[in-house]
């Protein structure tokens, strides 16, 4: 029996490291993840919030098994202060507007990613939530070709990076009439890929909807600079403004969080 009870001392002692070191892990990640916004590639950290937040959620129930007060009191607050940080960008995340106001338009995003040809699913989810506006990224023109003919009865109005000679990867679909000529940019190291035209609305007026589509989040660097001239473009362009398409930011992201600051956009 003592022998036993020494077995069950070390391997109880073995599992508070293991835990620990868990938590050191977490906390880590969690503290790059606030300092991101002086190193760019910690910026990953926040990309991960659900997942360090998961890790410590899940630290926090085998805790109570290690039999350690200070152990669980570090785990909770190492638990409590992601799942705060989890929930702050929601608190700046815009309402849903009433669907049925016919002075508004509903806008679409869709990413269809590069060599997807289930064409017919794609034209399918565009019926099922039938906007008034797509914004397609990751858009090539073998998707121009195929979907064209079954959403031209729909959206009659269209421009793509293809049409416009660009070497950009976005296309928007629109019910309202375009007015004026559409606006691109290409990938580039220091530019995301852009589109944007300006859309007749309802009531008269006009709305500026910019596809986006901002470098991989390995690209930490490229994804600031993208970032900074977003800004930029943003600040010369007027009147009403919708920005969609592919950011490769979650909401956690300082990244995105600097540009809703510097624009004063709200994100959906």
């Amino acid at each position: 029996m003592h022998q036993w009870g020494n077995r069950a001392v070390k391997l109880l002692e073995l599992w508070r490291i293991v835990l620990w070191i868990g938590f050191a892990i977490g906390t880590s990640l969690t503290l790059a993840g606030l300092t991101s916004p002086f190193e760019p590639a910690f910026d990953i950290a926040n990309q991960l919030r659900l997942f360090i937040l998961a890790g410590f959620a899940a630290l926090l129930g085998l805790s109570y098994f290690a039999k350690s007060k200070w152990l669980l009191a570090a785990v909770a607050a190492g638990f409590s202060g992601n799942a705060v940080l989890a929930a702050a960008p929601f608190a700046t995340t815009a309402a849903t507007s009433d669907s049925r106001d016919s002075s508004r338009l509903k806008i679409m995003s869709m990413n269809v990613h590069y060599d997807n040809e289930a064409y017919d699913k794609i034209a399918s989810a565009v019926a099922a939530g039938d906007p008034d506006v797509i914004v397609f990224t990751e858009f090539e023109k073998h998707h121009e070709q195929a979907l064209q003919p079954q959403l031209a009865a729909r959206y009659p109005h269209t421009t793509s990076c293809h049409t416009v000679g660009a070497h950009c990867d976005i296309g928007i679909y629109s019910k309202r009439p375009l007015l004026g000529a559409p606006e691109s940019t290409p990938y580039s190291k220091t530019t995301p890929s852009l589109l944007t035209v300006k859309i007749a609305t309802p009531n008269g007026g006009s709305l500026r909807v910019a596809g986006v589509h901002i470098h991989y989040p390995g690209s930490a660097l490229k994804q600031v600079s993208d970032i900074d001239w977003l800004i930029a473009k943003r600040n010369l362009w007027d009147g009403p403004l919708i920005l969609a398409g592919d950011f490769n930011l979650t909401p956690w992201a300082a990244l995105l969080s600097r540009f809703q600051r510097a624009t004063g956009l709200v994100r959906h």
